[in-house]
């Protein structure tokens, strides 16, 4: 699909009214950092231009039923911090450049791994210095631990307390 600069402008805005309003200084960073709209023509110069990568990773974002139970699971485990929070999201940060945020879904449901009845459709990965001290945390914070652990001993899979997938890997 070819989208015009007019095209790419109204998306722009569209981005920046939704980021604005999903939360103040949250919105207003992902807003700012990350919607870029520009027109580009036929010339080799421009072609160029547009083959770099303009797009940086800055969040990524769990549907749930209850973003404040999971912000704190994810905040206890990582380390990261409250940047935004409401009834509806909750968004954890750090140092990194990239966020972690929590939506509401109404009528959420659980993905179930490893079968696919409900696809997990992505799951995160976590590098842990200590893997058995760092499971031993997520556990105690609520996550769970399912029988079907691939990987060799590579890396062990949790469920979240959502029963999202994640990785705790050395590496």
């Amino acid at each position: 699909m070819v989208q015009t600069s007019t095209t790419l402008t109204r998306s722009a805005a569209g981005l920046n009214r939704y980021f604005s309003s999903a939360g103040g200084e949250y919105g207003a960073a992902v807003a700012g950092d990350h919607v870029r709209a520009a027109a580009h023509g036929d010339s080799h110069a421009d072609a160029k231009e547009r083959m770099v990568p303009d797009a940086v990773l800055r969040g990524v974002t769990l549907d749930c039923a209850d973003p404040r139970t999971l912000a704190n699971f994810y905040g206890a485990l990582t380390g990261m911090r409250e940047l935004f929070s409401t009834d509806e999201f909750v968004a954890l940060t750090n140092d990194s450049g990239c966020d972690l945020g929590f939506q509401r879904v109404d009528g959420y449901r659980a993905p179930q791994w490893p079968g696919q009845d409900v696809p997990q459709q992505f799951h995160l990965d976590f590098r842990a210095d200590d893997l058995d001290a760092t499971e031993e945390l997520a556990l105690e914070l609520g996550a769970a631990k399912p029988d079907h652990q691939p990987g060799d001993g590579r890396w062990r899979v949790l469920l979240d307390p959502a029963g999202h997938p994640f990785c705790l890997t050395s590496s």
